[in-house]
């Protein structure tokens, strides 16, 4: 407690030595950890972060652990930590959960697009297939490619087409696309293809 009552006095010294204390009287209690690990990554030393935010991770994996060992492994282009941290933050609520989501899909919509980017098939009043696109992540993605093909059988697909979608797609943006397929004789036939994101990248800032 004391250590919280010099953080919020803006004495980071003096709450320094109060988490180190509690530490050296409790070595095993993971919150004097995680409160000395934000400490320090709030003043931007990540590298002395990252020892107590791993030991407070280890005794009780906590949102904020995960999602700044997750920016550590980021800043050390540690992908495989970085997204294993990033997911574990992912299913927190509120502001540190949308943190983690935005970072997660930046290091995996380019990789994974059809994870992200969701895709579905209709026949149009003009007989053509159309494909609807929706953006499902939280941030705005560009470069986005769609194959279309037709399903012959569980095993074995038809020649497949390309579509790009043109511009950014926002957050929870959908758009709606001619494919060069058709025109089809019937509604049947349509429900024989299937859309596929193949390529997206993320836009960042």
């Amino acid at each position: 407690l004391r250590g919280h009552a010099w953080k919020i006095l803006d004495d980071q010294g003096k709450a320094r030595e109060a988490f180190t204390t509690a530490i050296s009287k409790n070595p095993d209690y993971f919150s004097h950890h995680l409160a000395r690990g934000i400490l320090a990554y709030e003043q931007n030393r990540p590298t002395e972060a990252k020892p107590d935010l791993l030991k407070s991770h280890a005794l009780l994996p906590t949102p904020y652990a995960s999602l700044y060992l997750g920016e550590i492994a980021l800043a050390d282009n540690d992908r495989q930590a970085a997204i294993k941290y990033l997911r574990e933050a992912a299913g927190a609520d509120g502001e540190v959960g949308r943190r983690a989501k935005e970072q997660l899909a930046v290091l995996e919509i380019s990789e994974n697009p059809n994870q992200y980017i969701a895709s579905q098939t209709a026949l149009g009043k003009d007989g053509y297939l159309y494909v609807t696109v929706q953006n499902r992540s939280t941030i705005p993605v560009s470069n986005v490619v769609i194959q279309t093909s037709e399903s012959i059988n569980a095993f074995l697909s038809g020649p497949s087409r390309l579509t790009e979608v043109p511009g950014t797609l926002k957050p929870g943006q959908s758009v709606t696309l001619k494919t060069p397929i058709g025109p089809l004789p019937d509604a049947d036939s349509a429900t024989r293809y299937r859309a596929l994101v193949i390529k997206a990248a993320p836009v960042t800032q």
